[in-house]
């Protein structure tokens, strides 16, 4: 976790120039991948602080931005952009002319999947086992 926000707070703090699209487009990638690596552990704790982490940065960035603008006005800029649920999020035209919001990926959104130890004296190539491996969600499809 660490690592992850130390490499994200680096990337906002060398992005103070660049347009805010370009900054959630180089950040989204980082926190989805990060978050589906750990998807597999009980870390809804941890990705609720990530996303904290990452939601003052943000803040951060938008008051060296902006620093002769209110709080009130930045929120307004950055924070409730329409359906953005009050993430920093960002209203962009497509090349298609219509109008899209980007918004920041949030870690908490990832959905945590459990998986089920196999038996240890389960055998997939033995036909006694066969109906266990089949209803196994991991196995499905792949024993006839």
């Amino acid at each position: 976790m660490k690592a992850l926000l130390s490499k994200v707070r680096e990337c906002i703090k060398s992005s103070l120039a660049v347009p805010t699209e370009a900054l959630i487009r180089k950040l989204n990638p980082m926190l989805q991948g990060w978050a589906n690596y750990y998807q597999h552990a009980a870390a809804k704790r941890t990705f609720s602080k990530v996303d904290n982490q990452v939601y003052l940065a943000l803040w951060h960035w938008a008051e060296r931005r902006h620093p002769e603008k209110s709080a009130k006005w930045r929120r307004r800029k950055y924070f409730t952009v329409a359906n953005s649920d009050g993430r920093f999020a960002v209203r962009f035209r497509k090349a298609n002319g219509m109008d899209a919001t980007l918004k920041v990926y949030q870690t908490v959104s990832t959905r945590i999947h459990r998986y089920l130890k196999v038996r240890g004296n389960a055998n997939p190539y033995d036909p006694v086992d066969a109906e266990y491996f089949q209803t196994r969600r991991c196995f499905a499809g792949r024993i006839r």
